[in-house]
């Protein structure tokens, strides 16, 4: 029969995905993170061997596209850990691309959009009609991530130490922190840092989930940062926007982890999106599932295959992760939210849809599935 394999490499998590030759899903499976300047190149491929075998349920493997965390940005280095990993995986087919490149795959079902991730590290990508794509964000970590799960883990420690200080009203964030680091002085918290979470993208990723809960039980400091955050992972897409041609309502989708937070990242990453532009904008489906689709363009020889629109190659569920933005110009204050049905979508008419909807006070969700996510990519 024969399986294509799709993989979604991450600094934390990497999940791999089988498919059938007619695009059925076959299984799953997720690892640690393969990002080799964290991991280290031989717990990478040890990592991807693990995860290919578990999912390839004894077929032979048709190709393997690899989203490989930072590809492009390594220099001469991404040349040797590619070597590498092909050695690992022979004899299979891969093709590697950044991991962005499958997220966007994945939500945009390969039409026009732009796609922004905000895992432990931020980026957003897009291409438009004519193939042209662009990115901003996704520097090192060190000066750039903005949005991401290490950016706010950073800011976490940096608003424990003004609490500590006063310099802000000390919040939830202050004891919350001392419970969960068991911090007897808040002093201990710079030898901690210093050997522990200094070191360590991930570890310092991690204590967002200390922010998170602050703010869930009130912190306004905390609340505040993930504001800051929806506008810099807001402004990453915007500047991917004015590099492409993608008309007058793009589509915008989001993943990663830090979006998993709800409201308190999605409501002002909308807002700051829709005093930029008119946007639609749609969770990611699955990474993995664009790659294993992206492996069988790729390696079959297909070159750039797109479906139409996003839209034109979904279909219909109930649990919708669609969502209208309203422009500036047509603001809804107490919109409700409804999954009992769906508007006329990008096409034809669709603005005058979107002021119907807004009119009525009534912005409805569609769910999105790209069609290799539904078990019908055709084209492999």
């Amino acid at each position: 029969m024969g399986v294509w394999i799709g993989i979604d490499g991450g600094g934390t998590k990497t999940k791999f995905l089988s498919a059938s030759k007619d695009g059925k899903r076959l299984r799953t499976y997720t690892t640690g993170g393969t990002y080799y300047h964290l991991n280290g190149i031989d717990t990478v491929c040890a990592r991807l061997r693990e995860g290919v075998d578990a999912v390839r349920c004894g077929e032979p493997v048709l190709g393997i596209c690899y989203g490989m965390p930072s590809f492009g940005e390594g220099g001469a280095a991404d040349g040797t850990a590619v070597a590498r990993i092909r050695e690992a995986l022979a004899p299979y087919p891969l093709h590697v691309v950044n991991d962005v490149e499958v997220g966007w795959a994945g939500s945009m079902a390969l039409a026009p959009g732009v796609n922004i991730v905000a895992g432990t590290g931020s980026i957003a990508y897009g291409r438009d009609e004519a193939g042209n794509s662009a990115r901003s964000g996704g520097w090192m970590e060190f000066f750039s991530d903005e949005g991401s799960g290490y950016w706010l883990g950073r800011r976490a420690f940096q608003l424990f130490a003004k609490q500590s200080d006063g310099r802000v009203p000390r919040g939830r964030l202050h004891a919350l922190m001392k419970a969960r680091l068991g911090l007897k002085d808040d002093y201990e918290l710079n030898n901690l840092v210093r050997d522990v979470y200094a070191p360590s993208r991930e570890k310092t990723a991690s204590i967002q989930r200390i922010l998170l809960e602050a703010a869930r039980e009130g912190d306004a400091s905390a609340v505040r940062l993930y504001e800051e955050a929806a506008r810099e992972l807001a402004e990453n897409v915007n500047a991917v926007l004015r590099q492409l041609r993608l008309g007058d309502t793009p589509t915008v989708s989001y993943s990663g982890g830090i979006f998993e937070t709800g409201d308190l990242i999605l409501k002002p990453f909308r807002a700051a999106l829709g005093r930029m532009h008119r946007v639609w904008i749609t969770r990611t489906s699955s990474p993995a599932a664009a790659a294993s689709s992206y492996t069988c363009i790729k390696l079959a020889g297909l070159g750039w295959l797109v479906r139409g629109s996003l839209l034109s190659s979904a279909r219909r569920t109930k649990n919708s992760s669609f969502v209208i933005v309203p422009s500036s110009s047509w603001v809804v204050p107490s919109a409700k939210v409804t999954d009992s049905g769906t508007t006329k979508m990008p096409g034809t008419d669709s603005c005058s849809a979107v002021r119907s909807a807004a009119e009525s006070v009534t912005i409805r969700i569609m769910a999105v599935t790209p069609l290799w996510a539904c078990g019908s990519a055709a084209c492999c």
